[in-house]
């Protein structure tokens, strides 16, 4: 990362999906997501986390 490549994130999950006589797949509502994983060659095309500068504050209370 530091070197300039890029981290890929994918998602793993269970469920039925429903083919389509145009060739589309319809994901079906027993659908579970198990994880995210972090790969360098993601399936979806364009699925690169892009680094962000975190803004973080603390108000404090009395």
């Amino acid at each position: 990362v530091k070197s300039g490549g890029q981290v890929g994130i994918s998602s793993r999950g269970l469920g039925s999906v429903v083919n389509e006589s145009n060739g589309t797949s319809i994901v079906q509502e027993d659908f579970t997501l198990i994880c995210f994983d972090i790969v360098a060659d993601p399936s979806t095309p364009g699925a690169f986390m892009n680094p962000q500068k975190i803004r973080e504050s603390k108000e404090m209370k009395v």
